[in-house]
């Protein structure tokens, strides 16, 4: 950014883009002045180790916190196979990605139902060119093995609170088709400098692709005061 003539700038991100802005924030970047989550990382230390042993929700959690912890333990129960196989081999994933047009628009249509706020079907909000312009660019670069290949690189949990980033400011919009929806009592926890909370009405994992209105307005919400 300091190449560009930037000398202040945001970071905004969900999934892998949001642990990037987490980290900058951690770092304390020079010339950063915020960041914007859409898929925050809040799960509390002493919640994670009972999620993944698969053991009931604690009986002191609220509404909010109960409804983050079952979305979650569905999805480690029955929906993260995906990432196991890239965590721990992806290689093996990877010739099939880069071997077969329907391997890999099977791969990814999957994740397209499960996580686009549309009852599993993405065609509602999602049209059928939009989705294989998305393959189309993994498969003529023949990048489906590396892009695998950052799990097993990473090799983290993308949900869970890391260490609390106390001053940088953060803003968070929780779109109800993402994965989980984050709490705003975890979300506080996570983040000494939490400015913006917001829950939007539309969208899902996919916020910027799939409700690009909202997610513009949210993203201009978000830093309006950070000018």
């Amino acid at each position: 950014m300091n190449r560009l003539g930037y000398e202040r700038f945001v970071s905004q991100g969900g999934d892998c883009g949001s642990v990037i802005s987490q980290r900058m924030a951690h770092q304390n970047v020079p010339g950063l002045v915020g960041i914007h989550l859409n898929m925050p990382a809040i799960v509390p230390k002493e919640i994670v180790p009972i999620l993944a042993a698969g053991a009931p929700a604690p009986a002191d959690l609220t509404d909010e916190e109960r409804a983050c912890f079952d979305k979650l333990a569905i999805f480690y129960r029955g929906s993260a196979a995906y990432a196991q196989m890239m965590v721990t081999r992806p290689q093996t994933i990877g010739y099939s990605l880069v071997d077969s047009p329907i391997g890999m628009a099977a791969w990814m249509y999957d994740k397209f139902a499960e996580w686009t706020y549309s009852n599993k079907q993405p065609e509602k909000v999602l049209t059928r060119d939009e989705m294989l312009d998305d393959i189309s660019l993994y498969w003529f670069t023949e990048t489906g093995a590396s892009s695998a290949k950052i799990y097993w690189e990473d090799h983290t949990n993308n949900f869970n609170a890391l260490e609390k980033i106390p001053s940088v400011p953060v803003a968070v919009s929780v779109f109800p088709g993402e994965i989980y929806q984050a709490p705003k009592s975890w979300t506080e926890r996570a983040f000494g400098n939490l400015i913006y909370f917001n829950k939007v009405p539309n969208g899902g994992h996919f916020a910027a692709w799939e409700q690009p209105s909202i997610f513009t307005e949210e993203v201009r919400a978000a830093f309006r005061t950070m000018r």
